[in-house]
């Protein structure tokens, strides 16, 4: 059943759009956004295309994350930015429809219904005539706490407008009452990275029963346990709870910091390597790949290195 969550009324002219794809039509134009918290909170830009006046012919659908919920939507046409108007869903659709079947007026008014439901967004427009507008839609949805960085799996199609690894232009967001509307969103030009590591070992940390290898996951940092002193203060936990009625649901959520100790900054090592003749190249690959390791973790430490070669008796 469509959920109607969205509904706008906007005065005005649409710009006129060169003809484009249906697979173009649905997907982003960039994607910013940073954490709230535990939260993702994001704003997807689409330019839509519609086509007037009749509403049914310019209904299309917007993939979104599953389990995000759109929270704001903003509509700009022209120079003009109107926001959508939060309402129920009976009353969405009642003037919604009454406007799209009203008479032909000197001044026509164009309306912009968004539906949400799992996994998608559907956006109707009754249009004057046939044009353009851009439509900012803001998310917000769970995270996955993983080694530092909170993760969020976004649709395959958001890939061609998500920036390269490293992550290095997400923005984090201390918690706050204040309302979504004092996000400090970052410049267009500051879009979300896909994750450096491995998808495959982050979707088994993050959905341990429903993992394919296939996911997109967007990595934000979250550096609040591991700048807190070594030991017991990098272990955290987060807990929030909503009432649906007469359901409530809750949420519990153990951090960890990927590093809880440091090494000592007077710490002297010896390192001892197999050096035998009988050492494959792989093996002796590894050995080189731990010491590196070493250094990068410990790197105001003395090492020594020492090998041995064994003799067969």
């Amino acid at each position: 059943m469509r959920r109607p969550i969205v509904l706008g009324f906007v005065i005005g002219a649409l710009g006129t759009a060169p003809a484009r794809s249906a697979a173009d039509d649905l997907e982003p134009l960039s994607v910013t956004g940073g954490l709230r918290g535990t939260t993702a909170v994001l704003t997807v830009r689409y330019r839509i295309p519609v086509v007037g006046p009749l509403h049914e012919a310019s209904t299309l659908d917007l993939v979104i994350p599953g389990g995000a919920v759109a929270t704001r939507a903003r509509v700009q046409a022209g120079n003009v930015t109107h926001a959508l108007e939060l309402t129920r869903s009976d009353r969405a659709l009642e003037a919604f429809d009454a406007l799209a079947e009203r008479a032909p007026a000197a001044a026509r008014r164009w309306a912009v219904l968004l539906a949400g439901d799992d996994g998608s967004l559907t956006v109707s427009v009754a249009a004057a005539r046939t044009g353009a507008f851009t439509l900012d839609v803001d998310l917000a949805m769970p995270t996955c706490f993983h080694r530092d960085v909170r993760y969020i799996a976004v649709p395959a199609a958001w890939r061609g407008v998500l920036g390269p690894s490293p992550l290095a232009s997400v923005r984090w967001l201390p918690p706050s009452p204040a309302p979504l509307a004092s996000v400090r969103w970052l410049p267009p030009s500051r879009v979300l990275r896909v994750q450096p590591a491995p998808s495959e070992a982050i979707g088994i940390a993050c959905r341990p029963d429903e993992t394919d290898g296939k996911e997109t996951w967007v990595g934000l940092p979250s550096l609040h346990l591991a700048r807190r002193p070594a030991g017991e203060p990098r272990i955290g936990a987060s807990a929030a709870r909503v009432e649906l009625g007469a359901t409530h649901v809750a949420r519990v959520e153990l951090e960890i910091a990927a590093l809880l100790g440091e090494a000592p900054g007077d710490l002297s090592t010896v390192l001892v390597l197999d050096g035998s003749r009988s050492m494959t190249p792989a093996q002796l690959d590894a050995q080189r790949a731990l010491v590196a390791a070493y250094l990068r973790a410990a790197p105001t430490s003395r090492v020594q290195v020492i090998a041995f070669a064994r003799t067969a008796k």
